[in-house]
């Protein structure tokens, strides 16, 4: 990928859409996966294949962004040998290193803090080693925090492991260690699931606790919205 070494870079899991470019006449505009982004290039797999030095337009919506981000680059890197297998289909997917040449700088931007917060995620992950913290208390500032892993987790609620004999119930604190700048919210339990999930070799007497949000603001939905594409999703 053709960027600055200092540009932060995000893994993929998410589609663009891509055109060659014309200055009369725009063409089509074709799916392609998204491999890894910064603000200084692209590198997705596409249908199209794509010669050194093209010009290509590209739209790329991100999950934490409202709309979607209009910018142009030039083809830097087809690599050799041959496609990459799409599967079932059999269509060939070629794989394309792609420099961004038009840009706006609040997109620029933009692509930037996308990145660096995927870069972010990926440490919080390596430091769970496989689970993802939250720090819970009865609804009252007097009470002591409790660290409980993540199951799951939506712009709605989340689930989290517990083994006290007592799981909290009612109103809520949390603190969601899982995102790239901690945050404080609010939130009822709503359900408890007696025993372990089925898989987890944590024992028998785990609580799965369902919390549905309070008060959750748009930024940090969005930044579940990132962690759940990211992470929760197969």
């Amino acid at each position: 990928m053709v960027e600055s070494k200092r540009a932060a870079r995000a893994g993929g899991g998410y589609h663009t859409e891509i055109r060659r470019w014309r200055k009369e006449s725009p063409l089509q505009w074709k799916i392609a996966l998204l491999k890894n982004i910064s603000s200084g290039g692209i590198l997705f797999s596409s249908h199209e294949d794509l010669a050194v030095d093209e010009i290509i337009e590209f739209k790329i919506i991100l999950p934490s962004a409202d709309d979607a981000i209009h910018c142009r680059g030039m083809v830097k890197r087809v690599p050799g040998g041959p496609p990459v297998p799409e599967g079932s289909i059999g269509a060939p997917l070629f794989e394309v290193a792609a420099e961004f040449t038009e840009i706006e700088v609040s997109m620029k931007a933009a692509l930037e803090r996308f990145a660096e917060e995927h870069r972010i995620l990926l440490e919080r992950a390596e430091r769970a080693r496989g689970g993802f913290a939250v720090s819970v208390r009865n609804g009252h500032p007097s009470s002591d925090w409790d660290i409980v892993t993540l199951r799951d987790v939506s712009s709605s609620g989340l689930i989290f492991n517990c083994n006290e004999p007592d799981p909290p119930r009612g109103n809520i604190d949390l603190i969601l260690h899982f995102l790239p700048e901690e945050r404080f919210c609010q939130g009822e339990v709503v359900r408890i699931e007696e025993n372990s999930p089925k898989g987890l070799n944590v024992g028998d007497n785990i609580h799965g606790v369902a919390v549905r949000f309070n008060d959750l603001n748009n930024d940090t939905k969005g930044m579940i919205d990132l962690f759940v594409n990211r992470f929760m999703k197969s």
